[in-house]
């Protein structure tokens, strides 16, 4: 029998919600644990990121020289040191691109035991995750209200406008992430 931590990963300062639930090998560390919010979302991973405790103190992370402490390197440091399944409210925050500010809430919600053995398993979310280099939060916004209103596209990155014209912020085909996902690969962002 494997086990298995359940996550529910949301990006806050993000209404509606965009979210991803997945499962993770309880031995994962927690570069495997950045590794699969990157797939799920559909992050380019081509950010400096970190995991922190609720009041901000860092847990693991790749920091690419930013801040001041740097964090435990994420690939040595196991989901068990900070997760146990055992608490009323276990979770942390997980912080992709410094100048965006990407943050993400991400909660355990749930120990499985599973007859199979597997990485990792998409379960379910919701929205297309926000293009990469839109601006953070305030950018998103801005963008979204853009695009339903048929304005046009903010001024924001002439290049990345060329990317955004065809996203869709509503569009997450779980069955098309999984797929990759589960294989342990990043699929295309919607």
């Amino acid at each position: 029998m494997a086990k298995y931590f359940v996550f529910d990963v949301g990006l806050i300062d993000i209404q509606p919600r965009i979210w991803r639930r997945f499962m993770i090998a309880q031995r994962a560390s927690f570069g495997d644990l950045h590794r699969a919010i990157q797939d799920s979302f559909g992050w380019q991973d081509c950010h400096a990121w970190e995991f922190r405790l609720p009041n901000g103190d860092p847990i693991a992370g790749l920091m690419d020289g930013v801040g001041q402490d740097p964090p435990t390197d994420g690939e040595h440091l196991r989901l068990t040191q900070y997760f146990s399944g055992e608490g009323v409210c276990e979770w942390c925050e997980y912080c992709y691109d410094f100048s965006a500010d990407w943050v993400h809430e991400v909660k355990l919600v749930d120990l499985a035991v599973q007859d199979e053995s597997f990485e990792r398993r998409l379960l379910g979310g919701v929205r297309s995750c926000p293009p990469e280099d839109c601006g953070g939060p305030a950018g998103y916004a801005e963008l979204v209200d853009s695009l339903r209103a048929g304005r046009g596209l903010p001024a924001l990155d002439p290049q990345g406008a060329k990317r955004w014209a065809s996203w869709d912020p509503e569009a997450f085909d779980v069955a098309r992430v999984a797929g990759a996902f589960d294989r342990g690969r990043d699929a295309p962002a919607d």
